[in-house]
């Protein structure tokens, strides 16, 4: 795990559990080459590089000004595992305690032919029990 500089919030990206997870595993990825030899070990490097990153449309919080108060939230999730552990997070269930209750949601899904779009699908059914 990199430390974060001091006083550096993590980036909102970060908020989903699969997402922080995701970024764990990539940084212990980073140590584990850097452990070798491979790369140099800069641990506060790699801190700096986390809460300076920015990823577009993943876990985006916007807030237009057309939608009067509205949230606006774009994620690129792309498979079924992605679009499940966004849905959990939508629905308040992801533990990050900040996604929960969200109200109406409103989704736009696209999808390359490659992507098992029924399966996409049914995750997103799981907001409207």
């Amino acid at each position: 795990k990199a430390p974060l500089p001091a006083g550096a919030a993590p980036p909102a990206w970060l908020s989903p559990p699969h997402q922080a997870a995701n970024a764990s595993l990539a940084l212990a990825m980073v140590g584990s080459l850097a452990q070798r030899g491979l790369l140099p070990d800069k641990p506060a490097a790699r801190g700096r590089a986390l809460v300076s990153t920015r990823w577009p449309a993943r876990y985006e919080s916007l807030s237009p000004r057309a939608l009067r108060g509205g949230k606006l939230l774009l994620d690129v999730a792309h498979n079924e595992p992605a679009v499940r552990a966004l849905a959990a997070v939508v629905s308040g269930e992801g533990g990050s305690g900040d996604a929960g209750g969200v109200g109406a949601v409103a989704v736009v899904c696209g999808a390359n032919r490659d992507k098992d779009l029924p399966a996409i699908l049914r995750e997103l059914a799981a907001l409207w029990p």
